[in-house]
């Protein structure tokens, strides 16, 4: 489970590195394997899906797509798990805003992604 889980969050990194933009296509095409596989359901997950659909009317300065990645893991992932994925993803994306992204939209799945490789390293450990 753990290699589908960080195989498509590396898709997705890529696909939103590249575009800046995730379609519904992309997450049905990741998500909707695990969740046949393992029908894990949440009142987070349909808080993440809510905040992902005002995400998508409001500008909140987090996409929709980042919202509906975390909807997704939070069937498989511990709450305090997701914050500290938050929390190193917040932090990639300071120092990429600082380096690279200077004014200009941030890529965020890439940065939850390697808050999620973090964590799965240091479980590991």
């Amino acid at each position: 489970m753990w290699f589908w889980l960080i195989g498509t969050a590396i898709f997705l990194s890529v696909e939103d590195w590249r575009t800046c933009m995730l379609t519904v296509k992309n997450f049905l095409l990741c998500g909707l394997p695990m969740f046949i596989w393992h029908p894990y359901f949440s009142l987070w997950i349909l808080i993440f899906i809510a905040l992902g659909i005002l995400a998508e009317y409001q500008k909140i300065g987090i996409g929709a797509a980042d919202f509906y990645l975390l909807a997704w893991w939070s069937g498989y992932l511990a709450m305090f798990d997701l914050i500290k994925i938050v929390m190193i993803a917040s932090f990639v994306g300071i120092l990429l805003g600082m380096i690279r992204f200077r004014g200009e939209r941030i890529p965020f799945i890439p940065c939850l992604t390697i808050g999620l490789v973090v964590i799965r390293f240091l479980k590991f450990f």
